[in-house]
């Protein structure tokens, strides 16, 4: 018999044990339940297996040394702290609500009083890596990294910083052709921003006035080849669609363009048809951009 045969049918024995006799040490559901108490609120075991087990001791002081695997699930986004400026708390996200996380350890239970106390390990630092919930950090202010807390917070702070200069300028200016210097730049500063947010204003009427008239026609403009980020799409003026996703299988559908709004419907497995909606952001005979939700657009590019 090999080697990993003789482990493997070890390892079945040890469940028949555990199943039937308190004599062969705590049981699977008891390790389970000892790994979960050692485990922060926030993390449970999802599953868990004994890979192997082994009494270290003797008959009267049995120690039973187990090895095992398991997939912990985390109940709450978790972060870790990344920088502390006095009050404010930085933090990083690190694991989001329902994420899974594959670990091993090792056990060592003795029996004492009639009953089994167990000690759980988990190998490495996955865990004590793995942050914290929301909740667990304490200051004044704590910011999320990359949220628009924190962009708002910096932006404030960048404001301050700008107000407290320009107010040491004038305090400190000597002479009357320097204010008025300052004067000067502080409008033409506030002109320029005019004439940027007019000239953004006629763009935007400018392109909702060009997708009016291309709405008109975007039946036959949609028609053909498109590229996006990882598929071309193909849409054809029978009302059917072709979709080549890159690496993958061939997709097929029908589409349809009511007002802005394209409806792309897919027939799922059950025979149902699922349809999506998009918002027609822009259309030419070159460039195409959907939206699927407020923020996100999708640019398509014409295959010539």
């Amino acid at each position: 018999m090999k080697a990993s045969d003789s482990r493997a049918m070890a390892v079945c024995a040890l469940f028949v044990f555990l199943g039937c006799s308190g004599d062969s040490g705590p049981n699977q559901a008891a390790l389970r339940n000892a790994l979960a108490s050692a485990l922060p609120g926030h993390i449970t075991v999802e599953k868990f297996s004994v890979e192997v087990a082994e009494n270290m001791g003797t008959k009267v002081e049995p120690v039973y040394a187990t090895r095992f695997r398991a997939v912990l699930r985390f109940s709450a986004d978790t972060f870790s702290l990344d920088k502390r400026e006095r009050d404010v708390l930085f933090l990083s996200p690190i694991k989001k609500q329902g994420d899974t996380m594959e670990v091993f350890g090792k056990s060592a239970s003795q029996l004492y009083g009639g009953s089994w106390r167990t000690e759980v390990s988990i190998d490495g630092s996955s865990v004590a890596k793995s942050g914290k919930p929301l909740a667990e950090f304490t200051g004044r202010t704590v910011l999320v990294r990359d949220s628009a807390e924190e962009k708002a917070y910096f932006q404030a702070k960048e404001a301050e910083a700008q107000r407290l200069a320009l107010e040491s300028d004038i305090r400190k200016a000597e002479a009357e052709e320097r204010r008025q210097s300052a004067l000067r730049e502080i409008e033409e500063r506030r002109q320029t921003a005019a004439h940027e947010a007019q000239q953004r204003r006629l763009d935007q009427a400018r392109e909702a006035e060009e997708l009016r008239q291309a709405l008109g026609h975007a039946d036959e403009l949609i028609l053909g080849k498109w590229r996006w980020l990882k598929e071309t799409t193909e849409f054809r003026s029978d009302g059917n669609w072709i979709a080549q996703p890159d690496g993958g299988a061939e997709q097929l559908g029908r589409w349809r363009i009511d007002g802005q709004t394209l409806s792309s419907a897919k027939e799922q497995a059950d025979g149902r048809m699922n349809t999506q909606r998009y918002t027609i952001v822009y259309i030419s005979s070159g460039e195409l951009r959907l939206g699927s939700s407020p923020g996100s657009i999708a640019t398509g590019r014409r295959v010539q």
